[in-house]
């Protein structure tokens, strides 16, 4: 228990939580054993996301700092594996461009939208990113009904957003195509 309440340490000390770091669900633990017999095994897991590779860097560092800490000061053993499965979504200079020269010319200047709070959405996109440049585009679907976002049962799709996304993607290929 001592680990699993240290690790939001974390946050707020070598990153910060509003600006590098997501902090959310996805922490889990798990106990070899019943509520009867001393156990061998406790392993906590869960997903540490973070908007630059630099900070990712400081989780893994620190929460492995944190894990061998809280071990040793309870004179047990602990093995620590951070598992790098998905980086953070970083939009590339050019294709940036392309997607905001396609926006204006499809919804104006008006409906070009530049300035977002930092967001862990597009995961599957930036492995993509990660291997060839490109720019994750918001839509503009609206804001989620009941708090259900895609990848949610109760995700509603918004079909009144297709008249502009069918615009904006003719945009981009007459401007990249000619």
């Amino acid at each position: 228990a001592p680990g699993l309440i240290s690790w939001v340490t974390v946050v707020g000390g070598p990153v910060r939580r509003t600006s590098d770091v997501p902090l959310g669900g996805g922490t889990r633990l798990r106990v070899d054993g019943n509520h009867f017999d001393a156990t061998d095994l406790v392993e906590i897991g869960g997903t540490a996301r973070a908007y630059t590779p630099q900070v990712r860097d400081r989780l893994e560092a620190s929460i492995g700092r944190l894990a061998h800490g809280v071990a040793a000061a309870l004179g047990i053993e602990a093995d620590y594996t951070f598992t790098r499965r998905i980086p953070p979504v970083v939009n590339a200079p050019g294709p940036t461009l392309v997607a905001q020269a396609a926006a204006r010319r499809a919804v104006g200047e008006e409906g070009l939208l530049t300035q977002f709070p930092p967001s862990t959405a597009g995961d599957d996109f930036a492995d993509f990113a990660a291997h060839a440049p490109g720019c994750y585009v918001w839509l503009g679907n609206g804001p989620a009904s009941d708090r259900a976002l895609h990848h949610n049962t109760g995700y509603d799709f918004n079909d009144a957003a297709i008249p502009a996304g069918i615009r904006y993607w003719c945009e981009v290929v007459r401007g990249e195509l000619g």
